[in-house]
């Protein structure tokens, strides 16, 4: 089910979390900045996927779903990006 309300909330938090992210980069608090990155990035796909109407799991590891909608939805887009998606999301 497509939400856009809630879709543009997990866009507004990652926003603000990005924002937060450069406090942290000023003051040398570099693992952070890495997890306060990693906390955008999640929520910026999930209100991506909110938005496609694209059912998730509630888990941190989101590029096998987006590898999978991405396949089925026959989305263009280059496989080592994708790939480098999957990969990062597993770490």
């Amino acid at each position: 089910m497509r939400n856009d309300d809630s879709a543009k909330a997990f866009l507004d938090d990652a926003d603000i979390i990005v924002s937060e992210t450069a406090i942290s980069l000023e003051r040398g608090h570099y693992h952070r900045v890495m997890r306060k990155c990693q906390e955008a990035a999640e929520l910026s796909v999930k209100g991506l996927f909110k938005y496609a109407g694209i059912e998730y799991p509630k888990s941190h590891i989101l590029g096998r779903v987006l590898k999978k909608e991405v396949a089925e939805k026959g989305i263009y887009c280059l496989p080592r990006d994708i790939c480098s998606t999957v990969s990062a999301s597993q770490r």
